[in-house]
């Protein structure tokens, strides 16, 4: 996905998990779109306002990154 689409899925995620609801996400840590040029990173997802409870490398799937997301209850 493009970074606009990740934001839109991120952002309708936020809006749906309740206060203290979790959100796992793995995605890869580096991804290419060839045919629009773009590289989307790992920091790159827009997970801000989130609290982490983890964030690691998978033991088996090494391209990729794994977090658990506590949305706060501000």
């Amino acid at each position: 996905m493009r970074p606009d689409q990740i934001a839109h899925y991120i952002r309708e995620i936020r809006r749906l998990v309740r206060p203290g609801g979790h959100f796992y996400l793995k995605a890869w840590k580096e991804s290419h779109i060839p045919f629009e040029n773009i590289i989307v990173r790992e920091d790159d997802y827009p997970l801000g306002g989130w609290r982490t409870v983890y964030r690691r490398t998978p033991r088996i799937q090494t391209a990729f990154f794994e977090t658990l997301l506590q949305k706060r209850s501000d």
